[in-house]
């Protein structure tokens, strides 16, 4: 894996200005945006990667979970890693989702066998991951965690669920 070069961030300063030389590819539709983020870090590393829609559902199908069409942390690592990239999951959840809550989320927008088929999903990527060798550190990220994971050569790939914030 390329690394970013070393950032100088003074760190006793209350912001901090990083600037990324990473390549935009737009999704395509509305349920690939963890592909296309896995896409527009393939790219930074190896410029010879060519961005399509092809590629950008290729991902999506090998992090896909069962059932729902987003992917789940554990499920954006597989095609990474698979493709030799060093993957690191930061994480304060040991458990990336809460039975009861999801369920309760998720009943507002799909049947019931619909949420048997997602939680079944990340629990398989979850373990598809881990038997790659994915590296998860279970703590709550900070920004200079964060910052000292760049300077180290990782492109930091935060995950929002829409569907929770709206």
């Amino acid at each position: 894996m390329e690394c970013l070069k070393k950032l100088a961030v003074p760190r006793t300063f209350g912001w901090i200005r990083l600037k990324f030389d990473v390549p935009y590819y737009a999704q395509s539709s509305d349920f690939t945006c963890g592909p296309a983020c896995v896409l527009m870090a393939m790219k930074k590393f190896d410029r010879r990667v060519r961005l399509s829609r092809a590629l950008e559902f290729e991902v999506w199908r090998q992090c896909n979970m069962i059932g729902v069409r987003g992917a789940d942390p554990y499920g954006l690592a597989v095609p990474l890693i698979d493709a030799g990239y060093e993957v690191h999951l930061m994480t304060d959840r040991r458990k990336i989702f809460e039975d009861r809550t999801w369920k309760r989320r998720l009943a507002k927008h799909f049947s019931s066998e619909e949420i048997e088929l997602c939680i079944f999903g990340i629990r398989q990527n979850r373990l598809r991951a881990l038997c790659r060798g994915l590296r998860v550190e279970y703590k709550h990220p900070s920004v200079l965690d964060l910052i000292d994971d760049m300077e180290s050569g990782f492109l930091p790939i935060a995950l929002v669920h829409m569907g929770v914030v709206h």
